[in-house]
């Protein structure tokens, strides 16, 4: 989900929090294979990222898993001028009720299994 550690271990720590089952990737490839073995309710990216930014990693998700809902985490500095995300985008830094709403606007059912995504830098 995110190429800093204290990132990724909160965000999965307020996933479980809220009921999540989570699974987490150290790259797109590595995501997308386990989106191939694995069902998984929600992606969750952060937008940068080495290698496969998470709009990259979006557009192979949705195209290979056109159910899987996405959402994009990423703060303000990340995202290149002009560029507008398709996908729903929550900013850095969050906390738990704003990641929860963001949930709540891309995937009815709250117990979903979340992938969150993360590079290593």
């Amino acid at each position: 989900m995110d190429d800093d550690d204290i990132v990724l271990v909160n965000t999965a720590a307020m996933l479980s929090d809220l009921g999540h089952t989570v699974h987490k990737a150290s790259s797109g490839r590595e995501a997308l294979r386990l989106l191939a073995r694995e069902r998984i309710d929600l992606l969750i990216t952060d937008y940068a990222m080495p290698d496969m930014n998470g709009s990259e990693l979006a557009e192979a998700v949705q195209a290979g898993w056109r159910d899987v809902p996405i959402l994009v985490i990423s703060g303000y500095a990340e995202l290149p001028v002009g560029l507008k995300l398709r996908f729903r985008r929550l900013s850095k830094p969050f906390v738990q009720e704003e990641l929860e709403g963001a949930i709540a606007e891309v995937v009815p059912d709250q117990t979903a299994t979340v992938l969150p995504f993360r590079s290593l830098s």
